[in-house]
């Protein structure tokens, strides 16, 4: 999935999301840019009779900047917007990044960085041993080499640098 620029709003959600940029872009040197992919995430049009669509998952970070660094490079994905909120897009959902200084903003408290220990982000890949093998020159921390488990994948365990667990794997068969 490429970036792409958002052009209808409902009329209400709009100027919420105009009035709250304003207010990032003086406070936070945010870089204001209304109706474009950084909205992706929250225009998925639900269809039919679905009652809800998972869309994406989103870390909060005390630094936006390296983070996405870390997953542009891990991910090989090129990342949509700058500044406090940066998006990965995937065929199957979204991983954001979001700035804890600009969530406080919104939701006082609400977050903390670097404490996730329940929680993992899991990427089905075409080869699990060739992406240990392209990222195991990286400075990653390791929480599982390759390996066969019980339900059919292959998995190989890592942290992001807030500790996030990431977890690479491709299917196997089960026998």
């Amino acid at each position: 999935m490429k970036c792409q620029s958002i052009t209808l709003f409902p009329l209400l959600y709009l100027s919420n999301i105009i009035t709250i940029l304003k207010n990032m872009s003086t406070k936070y040197n945010y870089r204001f840019r209304p109706l474009t992919s950084i909205f992706l995430s929250h225009m998925l049009k639900i269809e039919g009779e679905e009652k809800m669509k998972f869309t994406h998952s989103c870390i909060i970070t005390k630094d936006v900047k390296s983070l996405c660094e870390f997953y542009k490079e891990i991910l090989q994905i090129e990342p949509c917007g700058e500044g406090d909120y940066i998006e990965f897009p995937t065929e199957n959902g979204i991983l954001s990044l979001f700035s804890l200084e600009a969530m406080e903003q919104f939701s006082p408290d609400s977050t903390q960085t670097a404490s996730n220990r329940s929680v993992i982000l899991e990427f089905q890949v075409v080869d699990v041993d060739k992406e240990y093998e392209r990222l195991n020159g990286m400075d990653l921390e390791w929480v599982m080499y390759p390996a066969n488990l019980p339900w059919g994948n292959r998995s190989i365990y890592f942290r992001d640098p807030d500790g996030n667990l990431i977890n690479f794997y491709t299917r196997t068969d089960i026998e």
